[in-house]
């Protein structure tokens, strides 16, 4: 059997079902990095992933372990339920990947990202990050028609899954947007672009990543800062004020309540404020003192 023939048949049908340039890229690395183990002509059966599976474990976490064979586990269902191949890699089960919460930042942390940044133009970034929980590739592809000033909220153009969505973002967000506006490159496509060097190209991820590392280390936050954790803090403060969890899934653009779910990170004194709330012995007592 030819499984690099039938890999590139397999990002063919990907590619058809219209998923993003990242995904297939992810499924290409899984591949290669199998194929740097198994050899070119790769062999596939239950103990050659085994020990592949265990050759990792000198070199990778085992979240990166399990990442790698999700990728790559993906490909090889997909060869068997088109009949490809009689191997059903769900015979063989996930390596263990332990469950780390994810530690969002506080307000006070994020207000002190805020106050670290340089000029309006990343002010505004980090607003728009922690109060709406959009992606950074959706906020680097955000055009001038994008951001809606008047009606107070951003049009998600091909997300995650190639879905669009609608998010509105707080009257305090708007202050920093208008600030940023009004200095703006006006011929610029971008609603946030470049303004150094090639003044009015889009951004990219990358330098997104590092004026966040920057802004935090000036902060003095001491640990790694990214729109990643911006969006995990943005779910966690939105859930501890009492928010609808079906709109925060909504406005983070997940397809399932389930993945919204693992963003979500409460700590004790969330617990606490909310068991305050909603206790159902307090409310069952307050109900019998009215009566």
């Amino acid at each position: 059997m030819n499984w690099n023939q039938h890999f590139n048949l397999f990002i063919g049908d990907r590619e058809y079902q219209g998923l993003s340039p990242e995904t297939l890229r992810y499924y290409r690395q899984c591949w290669e990095r199998f194929k740097q183990y198994s050899g070119e002509e790769p062999t596939v059966d239950r103990m050659t992933l085994q020990q592949y599976l265990i050759s990792l474990q000198a070199t990778h976490t085992p979240s990166s372990i399990a990442t790698r064979w999700r990728g790559l586990k993906i490909f090889l269902k997909w060869c068997y339920v088109e009949e490809y191949s009689e191997f059903d890699p769900s015979r063989l089960k996930n390596p263990r990947a332990p469950f780390k919460k994810k530690q969002p930042l506080s307000e006070i942390e994020v207000l002190k990202l805020l106050n670290a940044c340089r000029n309006f133009r990343d002010k505004a970034i980090v607003a728009l990050l922690f109060d709406t929980g959009i992606r950074s590739k959706e906020l680097c592809n955000l055009t001038v028609g994008d951001v809606d000033l008047v009606n107070r909220c951003v049009y998600v153009r091909n997300g995650k899954g190639g879905r669009d969505r609608i998010v509105p973002f707080s009257p305090s967000a708007l202050r920093d947007l208008r600030k940023w506006a009004q200095q703006r490159n006006v011929e610029s496509p971008w609603f946030f672009h470049v303004v150094k060097g090639e003044v009015g190209g889009a951004l990219n991820r990358r330098w997104l990543h590092g004026l966040l590392m920057s802004a935090g280390k000036r902060a003095g936050l001491g640990e790694i800062v990214g729109p990643h954790k911006l969006r995990h803090s943005y779910a966690r403060s939105y859930i501890a004020s009492n928010g609808n969890p079906m709109a925060l899934q909504e406005t983070l653009g997940h397809s399932s309540i389930i993945v919204t779910q693992r963003y979500v990170n409460l700590n004790f004194e969330d617990l606490k404020k909310s068991h305050i709330t909603h206790s159902p012995l307090t409310n069952a007592r307050l109900s019998s003192q009215k009566r």
